[in-house]
């Protein structure tokens, strides 16, 4: 927990005084050659400066102008996230995405241990329509073969949460949803060596009464994490470990997760510097599976699966170079390589959740991923005549993949015992799914006049993806005699060149800042989609790319210097929109069956207003009081448009909330904390006939809800803290998610009601 923010650090006082010094330096000697400037040398007597240790605002945006890019007239957050005293859970997501502006987020599983996000009415199944990434690294498991995101970066290691909206599509992949990037600590948090501990323990005071499961239910949680950096600043270095377990709210819940991060850096040359980082995850899970709708109103934490497992690894490094130039009209450059491999094991019953286990063979699908890939980009800045700055960047992206994928019978027992009945799931479907991409982007930044600035760009990529495998099917009569049993083989190729222009403008004026842009967007259908079978779902076997257009107009600013603001109008269009819809396909045996179908539904449109509003409300420095705000909110519109589908046009678009809105009120006195948290998220639907029920719950209606979470803290000088929090507060049974095969098809609860308790200790020298 930060300290009080009147404290005065001597050290800082003393470095003040000395850049007010090296500043009047500067300035007298820029004064000396004042017959080669038309500005005129001026100076004035300044007196000693007081500074006190302000903490970073909570809010702001990407800077401008600098080595990573061009953010000029885009749609972006960073949020501060080490430095927020907003409601920190062991288990839930929704407070470190609080300043992102119509997250959907999914609240369905234990512990927080996968981030399912989507913005903009996109899915947020594993984040796979965003670019997620970790210090700028891609952290999804194959992100053009495979672009789901399994591994979590541990919340208290995290920084900062950068999001930059539709327009990050030309510096950083032509994902529909924009980028998403957790920066780490560094170890550069404080001087020489440091360190901190957090044990938390959360328990679910409703499971008390429920003997026959052996009493309360709940979880640990420890952190730790040590960081070092050099007198001079030329080394840093940071490693943390994070280790998760226990059993969740719902019955058959159990999970043990363990990460690690290592990071380092410093000065590679006098105008160099260098950072290396390496993560490594291990988890295990029992999962409880899917309820029906009627299940979920008996009881929302009953579960009928108790033979669901899931496993997953994840190993993934990453080395940047750049420079530190000495002027501003000096090129920036950086580059990074880096690469990821993973591992993730799905076993479990997928009959619907009104069925009976019989208790015979599971569903197993394994999959193995790898990529590595390398980025390299330039910056260029210079001034104009008007005192404005313009700039140029270009970069170019090299990535390549592969991804192994095995679907077939797995064992009939009860524990995680992840082997195939048949050898390398003869039974099932075996497919090798290589892929590459190449693609480069210039951008500029023109200023014409004082106060405008315009943004063209262009993006450009080729796209490889392939699929090279086998897979077998048998179909049986009622009686379970084997009617057909046939193996196909399949090699199939796709290449593709996708352009992406955009173009954006900024106008300051005053305190505040006029801001749009457009841009196009695209995402590659990938052959794992196509290949892998699912209960209940089936894919389009001519499934095709999906393309789309992101444009954005807004607003953003201070009031009453303490207050920053975003607000924003937006539109995101697509073409030919991948989606889910209830039909039937022949079946040799009921003759005509019911599946949900993944294909290209129809062209769609979604419409919204984003509003970020956050800083200090109340203040008193002498008194070491603070009152802090934040909120977040979108209201959004969607609906199918003409496209093959006609049935579905003027239908709303799937995982499209009418609205959603948190916020953070957050009141700190001396050495006390209190914080509230409120949520709120509006009705939205599954998939694109806008069914809202159905008697299997694989796809209907996701009812709107709303949550509370409150807690409070205190922190001693010795630098030793206590937490407790209510998550839940009031127990609100609602859920996020219906899902149509792992971890088991229907409706996965939330959490109810759980009490967080934290004791932590940091210390540095």
């Amino acid at each position: 927990m930060a300290r009080p923010i009147s404290m005065v650090n001597s050290a800082h006082i003393r470095v003040a005084r000395r850049a007010v010094f090296l500043l009047l330096l500067s300035f007298l000697q820029w004064g000396s050659n004042a017959q080669t400037d038309s500005i005129p040398t001026m100076g004035r007597d300044l007196g000693e400066a007081e500074v006190t240790a302000e903490r970073p605002e909570s809010v702001r945006w990407m800077q401008s102008i600098g080595v990573e890019g061009i953010y000029t007239g885009m749609k972006s957050r960073v949020f501060n996230w080490a430095e927020s005293d907003a409601v920190q859970s062991a288990q839930h997501h929704r407070q470190m995405l609080i300043s992102v502006p119509g997250a959907n987020i999914w609240q369905s599983d234990a512990a927080g241990l996968q981030l399912g996000i989507g913005v903009r009415g996109l899915s947020p199944s594993r984040s796979s329509h965003l670019s997620v990434r970790q210090n700028g690294m891609p952290i999804a498991a194959d992100p053009l073969g495979y672009p789901e995101a399994y591994y979590t970066p541990p919340t208290r290691a995290v920084r900062e949460v950068r999001m930059v909206s539709g327009a990050g599509a030309l510096q950083y992949g032509s994902q529909l949803g924009g980028m998403l990037d957790f920066v780490m600590r560094d170890g550069r948090e404080h001087e020489g060596l440091w360190s901190s501990a957090a044990l938390t323990s959360v328990v679910y005071p409703e499971t008390l009464a429920a003997s026959s499961e052996g009493g309360l239910r709940h979880f640990f949680n420890g952190f730790g994490e040590v960081g070092w950096q050099s007198p001079e600043g030329q080394f840093h270095g940071y490693a943390a470990l994070e280790q998760k377990s226990g059993s969740g709210w719902r019955q058959n819940t159990w999970f043990q997760s363990r990460t690690g991060l290592v990071r380092a850096g410093g000065a590679l040359a006098s105008l160099w510097v260098w950072d290396v980082d390496a993560a490594w995850m291990s988890r295990l899970e029992k999962q409880p599976g899917g309820l029906t709708d009627a299940q979920f109103s008996l009881d929302p934490r009953a579960s009928f699966r108790d033979r669901n497992h899931f496993r997953v690894t994840h190993n993934s490094v990453a080395l940047r170079i750049r420079n530190e130039p000495s002027g501003i009209r000096d090129w920036l450059w950086s580059a990074r390589l880096h690469g990821l491999q993973a591992e993730r094991a799905s076993l479990g019953y997928l009959g619907f959740p009104n069925r009976v286990d019989p208790g015979t063979e599971r569903e197993l699908i394994s999959g193995r991923f790898r990529h590595a890939g390398i980025d390299l980009k330039g910056v260029k800045r210079w001034y104009a005549q008007h005192g404005g700055v313009h700039a140029f960047t270009f970069g170019f992206q090299a990535l390549k993949g592969k991804s192994l994928a095995m679907q077939g019978q797995g064992a009939p027992g009860e524990g995680p015992d992840f082997a195939f009945v048949t050898a390398d799931a003869g039974d099932g479907s075996n497919y090798v799914f290589p892929n590459a991409q190449l693609a480069a982007h210039v951008q500029a930044a023109w200023s014409p006049i004082p106060g405008w600035v315009f943004t063209p760009g262009w993006r450009l990529e080729f796209i490889d993806t392939r699929a090279d495998g086998q897979y077998r099917e048998s179909i049986f009569d009622g009686a379970g005699n084997l009617i057909e049993d046939s193996v196909f083989v399949q090699v199939e190729q796709r290449k593709r060149a996708v352009g992406l222009p955009g173009l954006g403008f900024s106008h300051k004026f005053g305190d505040l800042e006029a801001y749009g842009n457009a841009v196009a967007n695209y995402r590659a259908i990938n052959f794992s989609d196509i290949q892998l079978r699912g209960i209940g779902r089936k894919i389009d076997p001519n499934i095709r790319d999906e393309r789309g257009r992101n444009v954005d107009l807004g607003l953003r600013g201070a009031l009453w210097k303490k207050l920053k603001f975003d607000c924003s109008v937006f539109q995101l269009n697509y073409r030919d929109r991948i989606g889910l819809y209830a039909t039937t396909i022949p079946d040799p045996v009921v003759i005509q069956r019911v599946v949900l179908l993944r294909s290209n539904i129809a062209d769609a449109r979604t419409r919204g207003v984003e509003l970020t509003l956050g800083g200090v409300l109340f203040e008193r420095k002498e008194e070491s009081t603070r009152l802090e705000g934040l909120l977040t909110g979108s209201w959004m519109k969607s609906q199918y448009l003409a496209g093959q589908q006609s049935a579905f046009q003027g239908k709303e678009v799937e995982y499209v909330p009418d609205f959603i809105v948190r916020s953070a009120l957050i009141f700190t006195h001396k050495a006390w904390q209190w914080d509230l948290g409120l949520h709120a998220v509006g009705q939205q639907f599954t998939e694109a006939t806008n069914a809202v029920f159905t008697p299997d719950a694989i796809h209907g209606e996701i009812p709107a809800f709303g949550v509370v979470d409150f807690g409070f803290g205190w922190t001693s000088s010795g630098g030793w803290s206590i937490r407790c929090a209510v998550d839940n507060a009031t127990n609100a049974q609602y859920f996020t998610r219906r899902s149509a095969a792992y971890p088991g098809p229907g409706i996965l609860p939330a959490d109810g009601r759980s009490l967080q308790l934290t004791v932590g200790f940091q210390g540095w020298r």
